[in-house]
Formats: structure tokens, C-alpha cells, sequence
């Protein structure tokens, strides 16, 4: 995680000095090609847990879409 935290970091760096419309252009352009990657990662591993017998509850919190568990969920 570090490596690519530090990709991103070094890629919002480098693009700084750009003109705003550009700059912005360029953020946007990331943050939609990182959600496109992870978030077709997710449904596969999502899949994956689902098929090892994962019950939804557990999937969702484990990938981040539902809070703790233990935080009184109305799906209780």
C-alpha cells in the first residue's frame, strides 16, 4: 500500500504546477480510472467471499460498505 500511496502522492505532486483547469482535469481523471480498477477488484473479491460461504454481513464490512458490526446496524 505504501508503494502505491506514494505513486499517487508523487503523481498529485507532479501535477501542482499546472494550470487549475488542467490540474483539475487530471485529478478527476485519476480518481475515476482508481475507482474504475478497484472497484472491478472489489465485485471479484466480493464474488470470491460469497463463494467461500461469506454471509453478506461480513462481506460488506470486510470490503468497507457497512460500518462495524458491532456499531448497531439496522440490519440487525
Amino acid at each position: 500500500m505504501a508503494f502505491l500511496r506514494a505513486a499517487v502522492d508523487r503523481f498529485c505532486r507532479e501535477v501542482a504546477d499546472l494550470a487549475p483547469a488542467v490540474r483539475l482535469r487530471r485529478l478527476a481523471e485519476l480518481r475515476a480510472m482508481l475507482d474504475e480498477v478497484t472497484d472491478a477488484a472489489l465485485m471479484v473479491a466480493m464474488a470470491d467471499a460469497r463463494g467461500e460461504g461469506w454471509g453478506l454481513r461480513k462481506i460488506g464490512t470486510s470490503a468497507g460498505i457497512l460500518g462495524d458490526a458491532n456499531a448497531g446496524s439496522s440490519l440487525e
